[in-house]
């Protein structure tokens, strides 16, 4: 188009706001892909430090001092230390159910790293026994061992799966040499799981962003392109974008900060939670290691100990109040008892017994002991007096406790007891180390230490502070194999989950793991009210109320500037539209007046075109550039010069403008305008022509018009001397049109009459024939001529009549006849004729129909029958009605009109094609020409002839008549008179047969090859040909053919079209190919199909065919084709094998088969036995396809049983095979099953015709 031409359309999809959205989505993806990258790191960083700051904590309570004594071999499981430590490891596993595995891990000399202890038992699949090597190793854990440095690995896979895995070395075994390394796993699937559900989060708060941004930025869009008054309805559009993306973003702020600062509260609270319990750990180190160390070695060092010396000892032990108090037991023999209580006397302890002898308060008799467990020395003494003397070993638990310590020879914990001397109720546990004689390893004693676990857990100076509300809550649990974790102590009473386990899962509780005294316990640290109040949990409040702020200002700030642009781009797009709608009227009117318009810079020779200019030249506007040699182009060439100089004169003459008509030459379509174009120069100040501005107008019509006249006026007398002499001749022309068609009509009835006369002599004379003495041959030969004169003569009759309709000499015969015995005759006949055909009839004539009447009886019978033939053609099962009732009576004249109707249950008729029927030489579908026969002359004679008779004739469709198809119903009328007198006379009908042309001669010698896939068919053809002295090669298929081709030379080719494998046309095919490249004589090649539709004959014969054979074959048109094509006979006209009959096919008719073997009877009864043979085969195998849903098999297999059938003259076989070929080839698989019983019963009637002619012929 031109520069002028109009703007883009408002709107679109993609609209500006859709594409802003989308600009900002790329900021908008990756800040939300940097947000989600950074809850994922930190949740990993907060997984491993947590699995790493667990291991750590575990680790610390193990003692690497213990496995001195480990060897790294199988051997260890039967160290004491080995089998305490793995039940540590299996108990904190227990307690901590989200760890895989508990291990500690050795390094040899040579660099293997293996298994020292785990937590699995011996019997698990994934148990490591001591010693063995760990050949999967991250290398993680090489750098541990190296740089003794704790870390994490992982996720990383080893045969017992995918782990993520922490390492804390614990030091250098005394003994071994070699470092220790703790271990612990935790799936890998949990661990990804809690990662991906850090990034679930931010990922749909980001999707929601994105998908508010879009739907938002197509909303906007939407609304542009509504009118404004509608669009002021969602003029908050803007603003509401706005606060749902602040809420959003808020949203996942508020909840990602709240989650951050928890996580940083529970990294202060973990080392707060460090400092209450450092003091703890050293505190229960200090009992074990130390002090309750060396009061064991004071008795071990000591031949005897007295009292006083155990008192100076124990003044360094008794410096706290956290341990109840320090006792020696002594293992005294029963026997011994008495002396041992003297010599504790003497010592100074006067009253010193040992108690409870007896049972009392449920405790264990002593006198039925081996040895008593005694507490002989206690410190400090004060508030322990009750204990000296007492025997431990007759409580369950202090038992227990010492016979254990006794057992191993190891330091040993007691369950949580109440200390003899105890009097608030508290619990306490009893650490026990055995003493040994130095010689023999006779039991001591035990040193012992009751340990007051309140006192424990206040011990820390950090309670000091605020008791009534301390920071931390410090409790002490006992774990046990099996059992819940047990609340031993804790630090303050009023913690709200105290004595629950569940309070231990706490995400605020940190867990210090503890193996000390032979027990697992866990010291665990909860937020105490200070720090919460310090650091409260549900910070990020302000993050909230900023972000809402935030996102309340933008929304009022964005409606703002939104109802100000609303205002500006309303005022934009009024002045806008005025403008486009004053640019679309000018383009309108440009359009309508077939004006274009043109602009000049004569400084830059910058050119413009409007639209029209474009059209006018025929010019693509998007692609030529608007030049003045471009429109000296357009110009005319004749006209050219003219336009150049007009334009230039203009300029030359300083004049204000021109104009002129001249002729342009369409570009696109080569067409010649007539234009006017007007130009008008505009100055500058100087006065010097700056700018042309022109105008092209097409006046072609103009200039047309102007020259018709002048043409019209030339015209217009010549065509008034010429308009009579028109008048003149068209007179004569109609008057010689006139009499040719008389003549013709004349003509055509001389001729027909003149065939007429020779053809009765004929007919009689073969009836005459037929009576004298002939054989069965001769007699068949009399039916046929008698049969094919009949039918000519009934087709002449037809061409007669029609003739002297045309011709206006046809007269009736007017006479009085009997019409109920002409009824009479005629529902016989329809009812032979029905019956033939498996239909039934019936017929009726009214009771006011006269006995006898005058008329035409020959003309009304004529119609009757045409009738009854068509309802019998047309119709394959149901029935035929006929009906004659008295339609009129005229006064007292005996004039009567009589209504004729037959009515079927036929294909019917459509409604369209009711008329068209009863019009000459026409049909239904010329496709019925070949099923069912016919000129098309009947119905438009039995119409005329009821005309002359005073009536008509019409048809209507459906008939009403129940069963078969819709059917119709075909009726006339014609005007009798009522008569007394009788009236006779009868005419026989004359039916249709076949015109057949005579058999040729001199075929003898010949050699032909007949390719045929059916055996039947193959013994017909043959019989024929030996009959007339042909030599005859057969093949069954196309591929034998070709081979019997190459071996042997032939005459001809008998062709079947439709075999398996390689059909009649491709076997064609390539015999032609052979020929041409071997450049050899053309054989000649006949095709025989079963198929004798339209078109099949020239697709034969362009396949490559040279003639074109219906099945069945015909003897005498075999061999006329053979003549012919071979010996270079004369034949008849060629034509598709064309057949009425007249009824229903025959059963069986051997005088076909006997006709196409010259007589030969002997093979004939050949041919019938290898059909009984073979047929049954085909027909078994047309109802296992149709069971089986074969459409392709059933056809075969039908198409092949009517071509034998068809050769040995069982039409009724035949024509159900082929109604099943054209179900099946349809589609039709329910109306296949529905033919199948006849298609048998057809079969089963054959048989036995051809059994029963087997039989007289033997």
């Amino acid at each position: 188009m031109g520069e002028n031409g109009g703007a883009g359309t408002k709107g679109g999809f993609p609209g500006k706001n859709l594409r802003l959205m989308a600009f900002f989505l790329l900021p908008l993806l990756a800040a939300g892909a940097f947000f989600i990258m950074e809850n994922v790191r930190r949740e990993e960083e907060r997984l491993k430090s947590e699995l790493l700051r667990t291991a750590e904590l575990m680790a610390q309570s193990l003692d690497a001092g213990s496995m001195d004594a480990f060897s790294g071999t199988a051997g260890d499981v039967h160290l004491l230390d080995y089998r305490q430590l793995k039940d540590h490891l299996q108990t904190l596993r227990q307690f901590f159910p989200s760890f895989r595995f508990l291990y500690l891990m050795g390094k040899t000399e040579e660099g293997q790293v293996f298994f020292h202890v785990d937590s699995e038992e011996e019997q698990s699949k994934d148990y490591s026994a001591p010693g063995q090597v760990y050949e999967e190793a991250p290398p993680v854990l090489f750098r541990v061992f190296r740089y003794g440095r704790a870390e994490t690995a992982g996720p990383y896979a080893d045969r017992w799966g995918e782990w993520v895995s922490a390492f804390v070395p614990l030091g250098t075994g005394k003994g071994s040499g070699f470092p220790v390394v703790f271990g612990l796993d935790m799936d890998a699937a949990a661990w990804k799981k809690s990662v991906r559900q850090a990034g679930i989060f931010p990922l749909a708060a980001m999707l929601l962003l994105c998908l508010l941004v879009l739907a938002g930025g197509v909303f906007l869009d939407w609304r542009a392109g509504l009118p404004h008054e509608r669009r002021r309805r969602f003029r908050a559009a803007e603003a509401v974008i706005v606060v749902l993306a602040g809420t959003v973003i808020t949203s996942a702020s508020f909840v990602t900060s709240r989650r951050w600062a928890g996580d940083e509260r529970d990294v202060l609270f973990s080392r707060l939670a460090d400092g209450y319990t450092a003091p703890i750990l050293e505190e229960l180190n200090d009992i074990r290691n130390i002090r309750l160390e060396a009061l064991a070695s004071f008795f071990e060092g000591s031949e005897t100990v007295d009292y006083g010396e155990f008192l100076e000892f124990a003044k360094f032990l008794s410096r706290d109040s956290v341990v109840q108090s320090w006792e020696w037991v002594s293992a005294v023999p029963v026997s011994e008892r008495k002396a041992f209580e003297e010599r504790i006397r003497s010592e100074g302890l006067p009253g010193f017994a040992v108690w409870p002898l007896g049972g009392e308060d449920g405790h264990i008799p002593g006198e039925n002991r081996d040895i008593h467990y005694v507490v002989t020395y206690v410190t400090p003494r004060e508030g322990n007096e009750t204990a000296l003397g007492y025997d431990m070993g007759t409580e369950p638990v202090r038992r227990k406790s010492i016979e254990e310590a006794a057992r191993t020879g190891l330091m040993v914990g007691s369950d949580p007891v109440e200390l003899v001397q105890e009097t608030e109720g508290e619990k306490g546990i009893l650490a026990i180390r055995p003493v040994f004689f130095p010689e023999g390893g006779r039991m001591q004693g035990f040193a012992l230490a009751g340990i007051r676990l309140r006192d424990l857990l206040e011990r820390s100076a950090r309670f000091a502070e605020d008791r009534e509300r301390p920071s931390a809550v410090v409790g002490l649990y006992l774990l046990r194999p099996g059992k819940p974790a047990e609340l031993l102590a804790d630090s303050w009473s009023g913690h709200a989950a105290r004595g629950e386990e569940d309070c231990l899962r706490n995400p605020g509780t940190v867990i210090f793991p503890l193996l000390i005294f032979g027990k697992t316990l866990l010291i665990a640290a909860h937020e105490g009210p200070a720090f919460e109040e310090l650091y409260p949990g549900g910070t990020g409040w302000g993050v909230l109320l900023a972000g809402l702020f935030l996102t309340a200002a933008m929304a009022v700030l964005t409606a703002v500037l939104a109802g100000r642009g609303e205002e500006l781009e309303l005022l934009v797009g009024e002045r806008t539209g005025s403008l486009r709608k004053s640019e679309s009227l000018l383009r309108k009117t440009q359009e309508i007046a077939r004006l274009g318009s043109w602009e000049l810079e004569l400084a830059t020779m910058r050119l413009t075109w409007s639209d029209e200019v474009y059209v006018l030249f025929g010019l693509p506007g998007g692609e030529t550039i608007p030049t003045y040699d471009a429109f000296l182009e357009a110009v005319h060439p004749d006209d050219r010069e003219r336009v150049d100089a007009a334009y230039r004169l203009s300029l030359t003459r300083n004049d204000d403008g021109y104009e002129i008509e001249h002729r342009i030459v369409k570009r696109d379509t080569g067409e010649v305008l007539f234009v006017q174009e007007r130009c008008a120069h505009f100055r500058d100040e100087s006065g010097k022509i700056v700018r042309s501005v022109g105008m092209v107008h097409d006046i072609t019509e103009r200039k047309r018009f102007e020259l018709s006249l002048v043409e019209a006026k030339e015209e217009l007398a010549g065509s008034n001397l010429s308009l009579g002499r028109a008048l003149l001749r068209a007179q004569e022309m109609a008057d010689k049109a006139e009499a040719a068609n008389t003549a013709k009509s004349q003509f055509l009835a001389n001729v027909s009459h003149e065939i007429r006369t020779p053809l009765n002599g004929v007919i009689g004379m073969s009836v005459l024939l037929r009576d004298t003495p002939l054989n069965r041959e001769q007699q068949e030969y009399a039916d046929i001529i008698r049969s094919s004169g009949e039918s000519l003569l009934a087709l002449i009759n037809d061409i007669l009549d029609f003739s002297k309709m045309e011709a206006g000499k046809l007269e009736l015969l007017e006479e009085d006849f009997d019409f109920r015995k002409f009824m009479d005759e005629m529902l016989s006949l329809g009812a032979l004729r029905a019956s033939a055909k498996g239909l039934g009839f019936s017929g009726s004539v009214g009771l006011s129909v006269p006995d006898r009447v005058r008329g035409d009886r020959r003309r009304i019978g004529q119609i009757l029958t045409n009738l009854l033939d068509n309802a019998v053609k047309f119709t394959e099962k149901g029935r035929i009605r006929v009906t004659v009732r008295e339609e009129k009576r005229t006064g007292h004249s005996g004039e009567l009109t009589l209504r004729f109707a037959v009515a079927d249950t036929g294909i019917g008729v459509p409604e369209f094609a009711s008329e068209r029927l009863f019009t000459k030489f026409t049909q239904l579908d010329p496709s019925s020409t070949r099923k069912y026969g016919g000129t098309g002359l009947g119905l438009a004679i039995s119409r005329e002839l009821a005309e002359l008779m005073g009536g008509t004739a019409g048809a209507v469709s459906p008939s009403g008549l129940p069963g078969g198809g819709p059917g119709a119903e075909f009726w006339f009328t014609v005007k009798v008179l009522e008569a007394s007198s009788p009236a006779g006379g009868k005419e026989d009908g004359v039916p249709f047969a076949r015109k057949k042309g005579s058999a040729a001669e001199g075929l003898k010698n010949l050699r032909i090859l007949a390719v045929e896939d059916n055996a039947v068919n193959r013994r017909v053809i043959t019989a024929m040909l030996r009959g007339a002295g042909v030599s005859a090669d057969t093949a069954e298929s196309g591929r034998e053919a070709l081979e019997a081709l190459e071996k042997n030379r032939y005459d001809a080719v008998l062709l079947d079209v439709q075999m398996p494998e390689m059909d009649g046309m491709e076997t064609v095919r390539r015999i032609r190919r052979v020929e041409k490249e071997r450049e050899m004589p053309r054989v000649p090649v006949i095709a025989m199909t079963a198929h004798a539709m339209a078109g099949d004959r020239e697709r034969c014969l362009d396949a490559g065919m040279d003639e074109y054979l219906a099945k069945p074959v015909e003897r005498e048109r075999l061999f006329e084709i053979l003549c012919r094509l071979v010996r270079g006979g004369k034949a008849a006209e060629t034509c598709l094998d064309k057949q009425v009959l007249s009824g229903p096919p025959a059963v069986f008719g051997a005088e076909r088969l006997l006709d196409n073997l010259a007589g030969d009877a002997e093979a004939a009864g050949e041919v019938l036995k290898e059909f009984l043979r073979e047929i049954p085969a085909e027909l078994a195998g047309i109802e296992a396809c149709a069971a089986a849903g074969d459409r392709a098999g059933v056809s075969g297999h039908a198409h092949s049983l009517k071509g034998a059938a068809a050769g040995i003259g069982g039409d009724a076989l035949r024509s159900a095979a082929f109604e099943i070929e054209q179900a099946s080839r349809q589609g039709d698989g329910d109306s296949v099953l529905s033919l199948l019983p006849g298609l048998r019963r057809q079969f089963d009637l054959l048989e036995k015709a051809i059994k029963t002619y087997l039989g007289e012929e033997e």
